[in-house]
């Protein structure tokens, strides 16, 4: 979150840090990570949900993880996405708008969705 903190300093505000925070935790729900690998490609590598704040901390839960199982002879990185097993909060409000997903997607499981 420092880069988000660094760009609400470049552009002047004059804030404090915790209270910065406070409205970054309260504005923002999940957090998608993205890494550009050795093989060239960007993938995510991470989705964690905001939970809020303790003190000045904002506290955030692994939702997904992409687990790196090495390099194939063309370079190319391995992998597979698995659940944490941690059921975000905000799964309530995706099924109040439609979104319904199964609570068998948060089980930690080693399933192999990406290679």
């Amino acid at each position: 979150m420092s880069r988000v903190e660094n760009m609400f300093a470049m552009a002047g505000w004059n804030i404090s840090t915790k209270n910065l925070r406070a409205q970054i935790a309260s504005a923002i729900h999940l957090v998608v990570q993205m890494e550009r690998q050795e093989d060239g490609k960007r993938r995510m590598v991470s989705i964690q949900e905001i939970n809020g704040m303790e003190g000045e901390v904002i506290t955030m839960s692994e939702i997904f993880r992409f687990n790196r199982e090495g390099v194939d002879e063309k370079g190319n990185v391995l992998g597979h996405y698995t659940a944490t097993g941690v059921v975000p909060d905000c799964h309530s409000s995706l099924i109040k708008r439609g979104i319904d997903l199964p609570f068998e997607l948060f089980n930690e499981l080693d399933g192999k969705e990406e290679k």
